[in-house]
């Protein structure tokens, strides 16, 4: 497809929209450290501690979800989904944890991996429940560590795919973004039906 498409070649072509949906999901294959994150929302320019972000297949699933869009039923009124295009180059090292298909909340893979992580942020995990306290000291501890993202490997969207979890917001560089209706989604990857309908979630 680049040899067809020799003006879109680059990141920065992409950024501006310039693109078919072939191009995202290429630059994905090739680069590791290019990620994605779907959103409803169409304005971010940092991530939070804790955002996932993963390949454009895994992020356009988790778009469709029902837990991440509660009205997925009513597929007339399907708002438009953003998909953010993020160069993660600049991170430093992360911390392989298990991913599991009963997480449901950002804080699970914290939690259920804190044996993995270094001494004093399991220790802060075993003792302190307080969210607001977690989100305000363990970004620090992390970044003492140079600890910059957890990484697994998604076992519900796009199994197998390799996903990320913020911990650093300032490694995670936004280079584009994309608003994609949600059908045209589907139409970049006809597997996602199949496989959306095979877990209850389409329709």
């Amino acid at each position: 497809y680049f040899e067809r498409q020799p003006e879109c070649q680059n990141i920065p072509c992409i950024a501006r929209g310039e693109h078919h949906l072939n191009i995202a999901m290429r630059i994905d294959e090739i680069s590791q450290r290019v990620v994605w994150h779907a959103s409803y929302t169409p304005d971010i320019t940092k991530f939070r501690f804790l955002t996932h972000l993963g390949t454009w297949n895994a992020a356009a699933e988790r778009a469709l979800s029902k837990d991440f869009y509660a009205d997925m039923l009513n597929h007339t009124n399907m708002p438009d989904v953003f998909m953010y295009q993020v160069d993660m180059s600049q991170c430093r090292k992360g911390i392989q944890v298990l991913d599991d298909p009963d997480f449901g909340d950002p804080w699970d893979h914290l939690f259920y991996n804190r044996r993995k992580m270094p001494k004093d942020v399991a220790h802060l995990l075993e003792v302190q429940h307080d969210e607001y306290v977690l989100r305000s000291e363990l970004p620090k501890m992390f970044a003492q560590h140079m600890i910059s993202y957890l990484w697994y490997f998604n076992r519900v969207e796009s199994p197998r795919s390799k996903s990320y979890i913020v911990l650093d917001p300032e490694c995670f560089e936004i280079t584009g973004v994309q608003k994609i209706t949600a059908a045209k989604l589907l139409q970049a990857d006809p597997k996602l039906v199949d496989l959306l309908i095979k877990r209850g979630i389409w329709p």
